[in-house]
């Protein structure tokens, strides 16, 4: 606890492929999740005695079904929501496949979308205050990619 607010450790990721686009997904319409029936990033809730570069891996082989192999941390971002403090571990990798072929187990459907598509979508309540200033960064190093993100 942080001056009485739970905090709340989830660890998100953004997903690019070769067009530069991000892999977005159509969250479930359940009441009993957050962003429900909005478009965010992939993720989820860190367990307590894991790493976040542990917990977003194993958050994407459960959505997704796939390894990755070395996500990159490229923020820690805090937002509070009421009597919550949500820290953000937030990740970068590539991708090379199209929406169409992951199998998708959790949320309703897959897509990519480029920063200025992303503007369009109807989307989680805390996108533009947790993720906007991390996808204009990440925007930046991708101009310098052959430098840095080579494996």
């Amino acid at each position: 606890m942080v001056n009485n607010k739970e905090i709340i450790e989830v660890c998100d990721i953004f997903l690019m492929n070769g067009e530069n686009k991000f892999l977005m997904q159509l969250r479930d319409n359940k009441e009993s999740i957050y962003g429900s029936n909005k478009w965010g990033v992939l993720g989820g809730g860190k367990n307590k005695n894991e790493t976040s570069e542990e917990c977003i891996l194993r958050e994407i082989k459960e959505e997704l079904e796939i390894e990755l192999k070395k996500p990159r941390l490229v923020d820690i971002v805090e937002d509070q929501n009421k009597n919550k403090l949500f820290r953000h571990y937030i990740f970068l990798d590539f991708i090379d496949k199209k929406a169409s072929e992951f199998k998708l187990n959790e949320g309703e459907r897959l897509e990519f979308y480029g920063p200025e598509d992303l503007k369009l979508l109807n989307k989680v309540e805390w996108f533009n205050d947790v993720y906007l200033n991390i996808l204009k960064k990440i925007c930046r190093l991708e101009k310098q990619r052959p430098k840095i993100f080579l494996r």
